[in-house]
């Protein structure tokens, strides 16, 4: 089996691009990819566009059932109300399994204000939450986490793309001084990958791809890692059992 726990659909105005349905579902055909977490692109500022957003997904799910699953991403700054409001929409009533805090497109870190109400609704929904490191610097340094983390244990966080490089190292460090902070290996490179399985176990990384058409070079990275098999099935969906709970598996 193979989760890709970070895909994409919609139109992104932060970075100017577009993903399709098909995009997502043609990859995930091509390269026998059984489940996709689906969360929504970015630079949307209103509520009837974040909701729509998600319903769209949310048809993906009943289009393709038990192959799409949703995460939920909405900006932070709004009211908290409607913040709150709308992610529990999501998780329980359309079954989405995550929430998404995009450190550089959101502007937020989870260390801030807003990214503790972040936090807060991921707690109260037993969801976990995944936060964009890397490009973005400095609310996406992966270290930002930590303090959250600290103050949520309760809450699984994943150290999305690993810091994209630059950042291997912090996100290495912020995953050694917090047991709930997790990785995906999309936009990193084999070898720092294989030393997070080496200093903190596979059972801290899942596979993710982010764009679409990175899911073969992912996937290549993957199987060309010199780890064992248990630790290639951890990262490819154990561990995203694990930390997605909320996925009927």
């Amino acid at each position: 089996m193979i989760i890709d726990i970070h895909t994409h659909v919609g139109e992104c105005r932060v970075y100017d691009e577009v993903i399709t349905e098909e995009n997502v579902l043609g990859q995930m055909n091509k390269y026998n990819i059984d489940i996709s977490l689906v969360q929504p692109l970015f630079g949307t500022i209103d509520m009837e566009t974040f909701r729509a957003s998600h319903d769209r997904i949310y048809k993906m799910m009943k289009d393709n059932p038990g192959r799409i699953y949703g995460i939920a991403a909405v900006n932070p700054h709004i009211k908290v109300e409607d913040y709150k409001g709308e992610v529990r929409r999501c998780v329980e009533e359309l079954g989405f399994v995550g929430v998404k805090l995009h450190t550089n497109a959101h502007a937020c870190s989870p260390d801030s204000k807003d990214g503790a109400m972040v936090c807060e609704t991921a707690a109260e929904l037993d969801i976990p939450i995944i936060i964009h490191t890397g490009a973005g610097i400095p609310t996406s340094l992966p270290i930002n986490i930590v303090p959250a983390a600290q103050r949520f244990p309760e809450v699984k966080f994943i150290a999305s793309h690993s810091g994209m490089i630059i950042g291997s190292g912090e996100t290495l460090l912020a995953m050694k001084l917090c047991d709930n902070i997790y990785t995906d290996i999309s936009w990193s490179v084999p070898h720092h990958i294989v030393g997070f399985v080496e200093e903190v176990g596979s059972g801290r990384v899942m596979f993710a791809s982010d764009e679409y058409l990175n899911v073969g070079p992912e996937l290549t990275n993957l199987n060309d890692m010199p780890i064992s098999e248990e630790d290639r099935e951890n990262i490819s969906w154990r561990t995203a059992a694990k930390v997605f709970s909320k996925l009927p598996l």
